[in-house]
């Protein structure tokens, strides 16, 4: 889990700045070369006993590429330097309007929840999560050996904001490793922390795609959970399709999650704390075997402060006036089981099992999940 991020922007548009004028200087020198390449050629010209051509033949190329890297490279950091610091002056002037549209309004109740990548910056997923089928095309049951969810139904491959079709063998080294009974059958609810988890998203979040396939990890953990070994797919990497950012989330991601369990979200509560008892005191009264994907979303950060707006006067979360919420600039999504008893809780794309909640910082300002009974059949 990477650590909150706070926009440091005097020192982002001062270093813009600099790299600018830094540029600005290597078109100087550059010209500076091409004039002084210029006189050393009318000098050699002018010199009757031949030994000023042989030195311009010798130098002149040199010379004159000399003049031409500095004046491009110059060009292009002056470039580099003037977009940075105007793409600085934008975020400030976004962050600055979230900041002075913010009012003390009441709370009008929870949205969708985000399903955003995996860094707290980008922006949550707006696919509507609401009322879907209780089993969609009766394709829920079926797949894992208690007749839990397959994951390969519902990934959205290919296309702008879809997964990718992974190399088998990642698939081939889940299922090898996976935990097998004395009939060589998949274990169902085999504990995580025993380490098969590490092979559901291979390479970890610093492989392309495997840092923002949080809702495809999620249901691979649920489909593995139930007896179906299952590794996670990369996201597209298409940063230039027009839809989206390369570290958004697949396409349709909450729609995606909710078809594969054949439920809606629950609203678990707005604070990180209070909303992961809640899911863990469901999970212990469904029982050993029971689990949920959980999804959370991250709150905008007062670049000041690092942490959530607060109206001066009562001390309590600003809210955005459109939505009636705290604000949120992205989500995750993971999970958490009833293993024999203890509720352990999961981050398939990260390789995290603990018995302590994950993902707490930033505090989440909404927590759902989508819990499932021991048999994969929603609670």
């Amino acid at each position: 889990m990477s650590g909150q991020i706070v926009n440091d922007y005097e020192t982002l548009k001062a270093g813009a700045q600099a790299l600018s004028q830094f540029g600005t200087s290597l078109q100087q020198m550059g010209r500076q070369f091409k004039q002084l390449h210029q006189q050393f050629t009318e000098h050699c010209s002018g010199d009757e006993s031949g030994i000023g051509a042989a030195v311009q033949d010798a130098a002149s190329d040199a010379a004159e590429a000399g003049g031409d890297v500095f004046d491009q490279g110059g060009r292009v950091l002056s470039e580099m330097g003037s977009r940075t610091d105007t793409n600085t002056e934008r975020t400030f002037t976004a962050d600055q309007t979230i900041a002075d549209t913010l009012t003390g309004i009441a709370r009008k109740g929870p949205q969708q929840p985000g399903a955003g990548a995996r860094s707290s910056s980008e922006p949550s997923e707006e696919t509507s999560a609401a009322q879907g089928p209780a089993d969609p095309a009766g394709k829920h049951s079926g797949g894992a050996a208690t007749g839990g969810p397959i994951n390969d139904t519902f990934r959205p491959y290919n296309g702008p904001g879809g997964l990718l079709h992974d190399d088998p063998r990642w698939q081939q080294a889940m299922e090898s490793n996976f935990p097998k009974d004395a009939n060589g059958g998949f274990v169902v609810h085999a504990d995580p922390r025993t380490g098969w988890v590490a092979d559901g998203n291979d390479g970890g979040i610093n492989v392309s795609g495997r840092g923002n396939n949080c809702a495809d990890c999620s249901r691979s953990f649920m489909a593995s959970w139930y007896g179906q070994p299952t590794c996670s797919q990369p996201r597209v990497f298409d940063p230039t399709s027009g839809v989206d950012g390369s570290s958004d989330p697949e396409r349709g991601a909450n729609g995606n999650i909710v078809n594969f369990a054949g439920a809606s979200h629950r609203y678990e509560g707005a604070g990180g704390a209070a909303g992961y008892q809640s899911v863990a005191g469901r999970l212990q009264a469904a029982g050993p075997g029971s689990a949920a994907i959980v999804q959370v979303d991250w709150p905008v950060l007062d670049r000041t402060t690092g942490k959530p707006y607060v109206d001066p006067t009562t001390g309590q979360p600003v809210l955005d006036p459109n939505t009636g919420r705290i604000p949120i600039r992205g989500g995750h999504a993971f999970n958490v089981a009833n293993v024999n008893g203890k509720i352990v809780w999961v981050d398939m794309q990260t390789n995290t099992a603990s018995e302590n909640p994950i993902n707490t910082q930033p505090d989440p300002v909404n927590v759902w999940s989508i819990a499932l009974d021991p048999k994969g059949k929603p609670l």
